[in-house]
Parts: C-alpha cells; sequence; structure tokens
C-alpha cells in the first residue's frame, strides 16, 4: 500500500513550480505597471486588487474551439516573466476552472493582463519557496492516513499527533501536506470522512537538498546541448503553412488527473496544436524522461510525443509528426491523389494530408506538401488561392524569396458576346473566314419578274469554290432543300442551345480542326513526379493568327483565364452562366 501513497507525491512535488518567479524585476518596473494598468483601464478593462496588489483583468466569454493557452498567449501573457504569478490570480479569479485545459463555450472567464509589484509589508503572500521536495528524497519518509471525523481541524490533528510550534506548522508542515493533497484547496476546510495523508514530520528530510537526476532519466545527448534552432523554425515554419498552432516560447502547463501539472518549456519542447485537437511535444533531441512522457500521455489522449534523433533532418522530422497527428489520411510521395471535380485534379507530392473530411468539393480539404530545393519552379500564388479556394492548400517549403506569379498580369480573354449572333461572328473572325450578314439570296427569279424567290440568310459565306450559309432563325425544311438544290451547304444552329456545342459544330462546319482531348496543366513549371495536375474542361482551335484559342464548355474561375493565358491560350469567353 505505500506504493499507492506514494503516487500523487510524484505528481505534486516533482511537476508544481514556484508562484513567485520575477518579485524583484516586477519592483524595478513599477512605473511601468501603473501606467500600462491607467491606460488599459481607460480602454474599458477593470482594475482590481488582491493581496495589496493591483490586477489589470479582462472579462472574456469563450467561444468553442478556444483554449486557455491560445488566449493568454494572443494577448502575450506565455512570454511573460511572472507567468506563474499570472496562473496563480487566474485561478484565484476563477474558482470554476479546475482543469485549466478545459474551456466550456457561453463561460466567462476573468483574465489577468497585468500585474502590479507587491507593496512593501505584503511580500510575505508571495513567499519565496523552499525548492520542491523530490520523489527519490521522501521514500523513506513514513505517511499516516487519517480520516476526518465530526469536529476534527487540521491543525488540531497536527498538533494532537506531533510536536511543532505553530511557525512550522504554517510555514512548513502545511505546505507540504497540501502537496501530498492536491484535493485539499483550503486548509481550513475539511469534511468528515475525508481521508488526509499526514507526513511524520521530520524538518531535516524535507530540507535535504535535491540529489542529482537519477542514471536511467539521464539521456548523454541530451546534456548541455540546445535543440537544434534551425530545424526547429523549419518544421514549424511547415506547420504554420498547414494551418497549425505552432507554440515554440513561453511555457506549456498539462494538468495531471491524479493531481499537480507538468511545465515544460516551449523553447526545448515545442508543441504543435493541430486543428482536430492533437497535440504533439515535439522532443529535438531526447531530452524529455521517458516516464514524464508516459505521465503526459497517460492523462491526456490528446497527447503525443515525437522523439528525435540527431541524424534527423526536416523530412524525418515531418513524417515521424505525421505518423502521430491523427489526421484523417496521409497520403506519402509514392501515392497519387485523385479528385474529380467542376475542375478534376490529380496530385503528386512528399505528402498530401487529408486535413479535414469536410470541404468545399464534398471530397474534404487537404494540405499538399512538398519540399522544395532553391531551384525549383513554384506553384504561382493566385493559383495557390484558387486551389486553396477548393480545399486545396499547397505547402511549398521553403517558401521562395520573391512571391511567385502567373506571367499574365492579366488574362487574354475575348469576349463572344451573349448572342448566338454574336458568338459565331467572333468564332468566324478569329477563323479569318470572309462571310456577310444577312444577305438576300435570290432562289428562283422568272424574266418577267412575274415572280421570284429571295432566301435572308443570317451569314453568307462565299469562298474556296463553295457558298455555305448558317442559319440561327430557323428556315423551314423546304427552303433548306431547296438551298442545297442550287448548290448551297446550309448549317442549322437554331437548335443549339449551347455556347460551346454551337462553337463545335461550326468550326466542323468551316473544316478547322478542333482539339477536343482533355487539357491538362502542371500548377508548376517543373516535373509532374511533385506537381499538381489541373484538367480543365474545353476544346481548343487554331486561330487563323496561329494562337491557341480555348473554349470552356463549363464556367471557369478569373484565375484560371490567366493561368491558361501564361501557357499561351487565348480563351473565348461566351458567356457561360
Amino acid at each position: 500500500m505505500r506504493h499507492l501513497l506514494w503516487i500523487p507525491l510524484v505528481l505534486s512535488l516533482t511537476f508544481l513550480s514556484p508562484l513567485e518567479q520575477s518579485l524583484f524585476a516586477q519592483e524595478k518596473q513599477e512605473d511601468t505597471y501603473s501606467i500600462s494598468l491607467v491606460q488599459a483601464a481607460e480602454a474599458g478593462k477593470e482594475i482590481i486588487e488582491i493581496d495589496g496588489r493591483k490586477v489589470l483583468t479582462e472579462s472574456y466569454e469563450v467561444k468553442s474551439g478556444d483554449h486557455l493557452w491560445q488566449l493568454l498567449r494572443e494577448r502575450g501573457l506565455l512570454q511573460k516573466q511572472n507567468l506563474q504569478d499570472i496562473l496563480e490570480v487566474l485561478k484565484r479569479l476563477n474558482s470554476s476552472l479546475a482543469n485549466l485545459d478545459l474551456l466550456h463555450p457561453g463561460e466567462t472567464i476573468t483574465i489577468p493582463l497585468v500585474l502590479s509589484p507587491v507593496k512593501e509589508g505584503k511580500r510575505s503572500i508571495l513567499k519565496k519557496q523552499e525548492p520542491p521536495v523530490p520523489l527519490e528524497s521522501l521514500k523513506e519518509a513514513d505517511l499516516e492516513l487519517y480520516t476526518i471525523r465530526p469536529g476534527d481541524s487540521l491543525i488540531k490533528v497536527i498538533k494532537s499527533r506531533y510536536n511543532l510550534d505553530d511557525s512550522v506548522i504554517h510555514d512548513e508542515y502545511l505546505n507540504l501536506l497540501k502537496k501530498l493533497n492536491p484535493t485539499v484547496e483550503d486548509v481550513h476546510l475539511v469534511v468528515p470522512g475525508q481521508k488526509i495523508r499526514f507526513p511524520i514530520y521530520s524538518p531535516q528530510v524535507v530540507r535535504m537538498p535535491l540529489p542529482s537526476p537519477p542514471p536511467e532519466e539521464a539521456r548523454p545527448e541530451a546534456v548541455g546541448e540546445q535543440p537544434p534552432a534551425e530545424l526547429m523554425a523549419q518544421v514549424a515554419g511547415v506547420f504554420r503553412e498547414m494551418g497549425a498552432d505552432w507554440l515554440g516560447a513561453g511555457q506549456h502547463f498539462i494538468p495531471l488527473n491524479t493531481g499537480g501539472q507538468v511545465t515544460l518549456n516551449a523553447d526545448s519542447f515545442p508543441i504543435l496544436n493541430l486543428p482536430h485537437g492533437r497535440r504533439v511535444i515535439v522532443d529535438f533531441r531526447g531530452g524529455l524522461p521517458e516516464k514524464m512522457a508516459n505521465l503526459i500521455t497517460s492523462n491526456w489522449e490528446s497527447y503525443r510525443i515525437v522523439r528525435l534523433k540527431t541524424k534527423d533532418g526536416l523530412r524525418e522530422a515531418i513524417g515521424k509528426i505525421l505518423s502521430v497527428s491523427s489526421y484523417p489520411k496521409v497520403h506519402h510521395g509514392n501515392e497519387e491523389l485523385e479528385l474529380p471535380g467542376r475542375i478534376p485534379l490529380r496530385i503528386k507530392a512528399d505528402w498530401i494530408i487529408k486535413t479535414e473530411e469536410e470541404g468545399p468539393s464534398g471530397m474534404g480539404r487537404y494540405a499538399v506538401l512538398t519540399l522544395m530545393d532553391t531551384a525549383s519552379a513554384r506553384t504561382p500564388a493566385s493559383l495557390k488561392k484558387l486551389l486553396d479556394e477548393m480545399g486545396i492548400r499547397v505547402v511549398e517549403y521553403p517558401p521562395s524569396g520573391e512571391s511567385a506569379e502567373i506571367a499574365a498580369s492579366r488574362p487574354d480573354t475575348l469576349k463572344a458576346g451573349s448572342s448566338s449572333r454574336e458568338v459565331v461572328e467572333a468564332v468566324l473572325r478569329l477563323a479569318g473566314m470572309s462571310f456577310s450578314k444577312d444577305s438576300e439570296i435570290p432562289i428562283y427569279q422568272s424574266r418577267k419578274s412575274e415572280f421570284n424567290l429571295l432566301v435572308k440568310a443570317d451569314f453568307l459565306l462565299i469562298g474556296e469554290g463553295k457558298e455555305r450559309i448558317i442559319d440561327l432563325t430557323g428556315l423551314g425544311p423546304e427552303i433548306v432543300s431547296l438551298l442545297k438544290d442550287h448548290q448551297f451547304e446550309v448549317l442549322s444552329l437554331k437548335e443549339e442551345a449551347e455556347p460551346a456545342s454551337m462553337i463545335s459544330s461550326l468550326l466542323d462546319f468551316v473544316s478547322i480542326p478542333i482539339d477536343a482531348k482533355s487539357h491538362t496543366f502542371l500548377a508548376a513549371e517543373r516535373d509532374g513526379s511533385r506537381n499538381i495536375s489541373l484538367t480543365v474542361p474545353g476544346f481548343s482551335f487554331s486561330a487563323s493568327d496561329g494562337r491557341r484559342i480555348f473554349v470552356p464548355v463549363s464556367p471557369i474561375p478569373e484565375t484560371l483565364h490567366s493561368f491558361l493565358s501564361a501557357k499561351g491560350y487565348r480563351i473565348l469567353d461566351i458567356g457561360i452562366p
């Protein structure tokens, strides 16, 4: 049973940090704090007083997706030297916050923004604490498990069992008792039936110096060695581009279900907060003890630990982090992803990460991650924006020094008009055809002018030894038959409702070849092994000046107009709704 009794002691005494970290440094900045308090108060904040110090506070209503460390970081509090004091005041201002990692949407919390220094005569409130007592130092200490009875108080029980002065009880013993019993928040409030662990007190044991870490916890690789700054910056840059929250400065506090908390220096152990709730602690040099890592993951299902080796580079680091990220799906470099839609995509990259199940295309959202060399061409910024709107976030790392952009500043687009007549005329001009409009063609005419038959042609084409008529109004079958009897070729477009289909029929009628196969383009000017292929629905033909004309068969975004123009195409805008 002794081992079971000691478990909470590990958590409380090993990981709880002192409340006071920078008292005298704050005293030097008293004027600065006073100015900050007054200025912020004028902006609508509230100043309250706790234990002789003024505290500037902000009331905040928790929203869905909020977490406390994000709120503190947004206000610049995680970098404060007196962060421990701020957290202690925050707990006192918000008695409902039993667990700092659990916020409930709709609840209102009070956030301390600025703490004024402790005034003279009040310093005992934040009295400097003795170093916390490690478990290894107290394994031989004796404990007594006592059940509180009606009429008991902690002071009464302590005095009845141990011969201690009041000063020792209040200055030392009660602090130790609270650490052994995390559920005891107020030493003056206990209830009958409550079980309390009383240490059989020995001042020599409590004040003994801290021992060196046991051999099994020491990692030679981590001794005297700082995490590699360059690699940390690279990993942070990649995941920030992907939309994740990278905490690489300040401190991170992880409450434990059994009492106490783990405090991690984010400079050494950065935290990756992923959008779906997973948190990854990245141990760049294996300096996090195995027992502490197990303690964190056993208390919190959302946490994972990634340990990197000295030889690991950016690619290995990303791979290890993604393996524990709990994204819905991660495709590796040898896998190709095909996404159907209005603009079908085929994607190849170092990693293709499905970040969300739902997305604009109905296929979810993806991050396409490629590690680049400096010479490789990047995806144009405007095209990346278009893909992002389609649910595809393109991450190319490192980003180029200059923002890649589509070469054509303006799309080369020809407005064909909104009516069938305007569309036909635009295509005939592009094809270099000679034509007349609304021409009257005599079919029958008697010598004495007793009768004649004239046919009005919407477009009459004469050339290459042929006479051709393009009919948009709907000539009757008998008239068409008469025209053919007189060696006219007739194309009736009255029934062609789709502009693209009309153009295709027209080009075939005037014997201009059409490239009707799928038009697929690479997003970036590099090989297709790590690139995105876009298939733009439409067909193309050659104009009389040699330019390629692209006719979309469905609406395409303006950005694709510029993209196709940069590829050498002129876009015929046929006003598709």
